[in-house]
């Protein structure tokens, strides 16, 4: 395999994981996942939950948690 061969395998490995990662992955900021007896929240009900970004970090953090104890206490 020559250099110019590995260097685009490397190109479109990079690309595919800029794609999976970053542009896929931006479309679901604003949907939570379900969690501990929450049901989560797909972005289809006539409601808006206004929380920390549940994919902006290793879920769940702690901030996330607390967001999802809270939503339990009220009843979602």
């Amino acid at each position: 395999m020559g250099l110019i061969d590995k260097r685009e395998k490397l190109e479109e490995l990079r690309r595919e994981t800029v794609e999976e990662f970053l542009i896929k992955g931006w479309m679901d900021v604003w949907f939570y996942p379900r969690h501990e007896g929450v049901m989560g929240y797909p972005g289809t009900q006539d409601i808006m939950l206004v929380g920390l970004n549940p994919s902006y970090s290793c879920f769940p953090t702690q901030h996330d948690e607390l967001f999802y104890n809270e939503l339990k206490r009220v009843g979602f």
